[in-house]
Parts: structure tokens; sequence; C-alpha cells
């Protein structure tokens, strides 16, 4: 991210474009509900606004730190009034889209997410928390760390636990398919 002007801090608009979209999917993950992720998003801008230049002129990755915890914490706020749970065809359908250079792969492929997300949720929450801030947002341990409130040796055990569940789970669901 770029500054308009050297020393200024980036508008809140840049901003907003450019996170708006990995927010609400993200705190639509949390949240189970895409219309409360979008309210917990618009949350998050205000309480940025509210700060005024303090975060905003921080380094990047504290911008992307603060949005990502700021988003998290508000979401679980949500989650602990609402105590929504979300189905396995959103959490399917939100996991991820790919470009398929054929409509046969394209279909093996949606099966591929929908059998993934479907493992996922079966998961404890704080290992799919994580396996989604590396592998849907693509954050460094160290900012998954931060935003989940975790040390970075544990955000480390619950992505290796959850990544051998998921491979275990993998394998069980294929051979008991083979079986059947």
């Amino acid at each position: 991210m770029t500054n308009t002007s050297e020393g200024s801090p980036p508008p809140i608009r840049s901003i907003l474009e450019r996170y708006e979209t990995a927010l609400v999917t993200y705190a639509a993950r949390l949240t189970g509900d895409v219309e409360q992720a979008r309210d917990v998003v618009q949350d998050t801008f205000l309480k940025l606004i509210r700060q005024g230049d303090s975060v905003r002129s921080q380094a990047p990755e504290v911008l992307v730190r603060w949005l990502y915890t700021t988003c998290r914490n508000r979401a679980l706020d949500v989650l602990k009034k609402e105590r929504r749970m979300k189905s396995r065809e959103e959490a399917a359908a939100q996991w991820g889209t790919g470009i398929a250079p054929d409509p046969a792969e394209a279909v093996q492929q949606q099966e591929l997410l929908v059998g993934v997300a479907r493992l996922l949720e079966e998961l404890p929450a704080n290992q799919q928390e994580a396996l989604r801030l590396k592998f849907q947002l693509d954050l460094p341990y160290q900012q998954i760390a931060e935003v989940m409130g975790q040390s970075l040796g544990h955000v480390g055990f619950l992505l290796h636990k959850g990544l051998h569940a998921l491979r275990r789970k993998a394998l069980e669901a294929e051979h008991g398919g083979a079986r059947s």
C-alpha cells in the first residue's frame, strides 16, 4: 500500500477497496452469514475512521493486523450474541473458486472443494480459523498469531494438527467410499 503523499496515511477509500472483500470473506467464515459479515466489516472500518490517522499511518503489516484483529473480535462478539451456525453449502460456496480449463475439471474441482469444506467443518473452530487465515487469505504465521491472539508456536501447532486431521479424514472418506 502506498501513501498518497509522503508521510500521510493512505485514505480510507483505498484501504476499503483493498481489504473489504477479504475481510467480508473472513468475517463470513466466522459468523456464517454474509450479511452479518458485511455489518462486521462496516463496524471495523467505522472503528478505523474513529482511530484517525493513528492506525492508518502505521506500516502496512500493522494496518493489516489491526484490520483482521478488529474484524475477528467484532465477529466473535456477533457470534456470542447470535450463536448462528452456517450451513455446509455456504461453507463450500465460500471456500473458494477456481477457473478450470474444462467443465469436467470444474465439476471435479467443485466436488473436491465441497468435500474439503465438509471435512474442515469437522475440525475444532480454532484449527478451522488458522487454516482459513493461512490458505484462504494467505496470511503469514505471525499475522495469524496476532489475529487469533495465539503464540506463533501454537499457530504452527494448529495448522499442523488441522492439516494432519484433514489428510486423515480425506483418506478415511476415500477408503470408506471405496468399500461401499
